[in-house]
């Protein structure tokens, strides 16, 4: 379905006990997008998230950032490639 959130977000997706869940697209009222898997209302499994600004992150998202294998490609042309825990590359 698609859900209208209080914050003006759009969540476009499957619902499982009242909880934002499966694969979907998630819209941010600032134009940031994310398209992936999503567990219990948060970005959990496979997917890319693409800011407005052109930070492009991609890969195992837990707990709404980057853990496990993935990358972050930065506007400024700048780009980390590795393995990340809670969003920060460790290797």
């Amino acid at each position: 379905g698609i859900t209208l959130l209080d914050d003006h977000m759009i969540q476009v997706g499957s619902y499982n006990e009242g909880h934002y869940h499966g694969k979907g697209i998630s819209v941010w009222p600032n134009g940031d997008i994310y398209i992936g898997e999503v567990e219990k209302d948060k970005r959990n499994g496979q997917g890319d998230y693409i800011a407005i600004d052109g930070t492009w992150q991609s890969g195992q998202w837990k707990n709404n950032k980057l853990d496990g294998l993935g990358f972050r490609f930065h506007s400024n042309a700048q780009m980390q490639y590795g393995t990340f825990k809670e969003g920060k590359l460790i290797e």
